[in-house]
């Protein structure tokens, strides 16, 4: 006694193969991980919490001292950084 069984697998190597071709460039999917990372960092700061959402510290007393000397706020400082290019 023989028994045959055959397997029309066309619709998933199909499928298998394009996982392949998606993996081999990850570009699209880091450039959307960083995007996200970016956004979240902005929106912390923003907000000034934590990665973990706590509340920043406020700045010590010399770090604040220090920044009124140079005509500063005594606020967290946030956007005095490198200003991202426009494109």
């Amino acid at each position: 006694m023989k028994i045959k069984i055959e397997v029309q697998d066309e619709a998933l190597q199909q499928g298998l193969q394009a996982l392949i071709k998606a993996g081999r460039d990850l570009t699209p999917v880091m450039a959307d991980i960083g995007e996200q990372l970016l956004n979240s960092t902005r929106q912390r700061f923003s907000d000034q919490v934590s990665p973990g959402g706590e509340a920043w510290s406020p700045l010590s007393h010399i770090a604040s001292a220090a920044r009124s000397r140079r005509g500063s706020t005594t606020c967290i400082p946030v956007g005095e950084g490198q200003k991202e290019k426009k494109q």
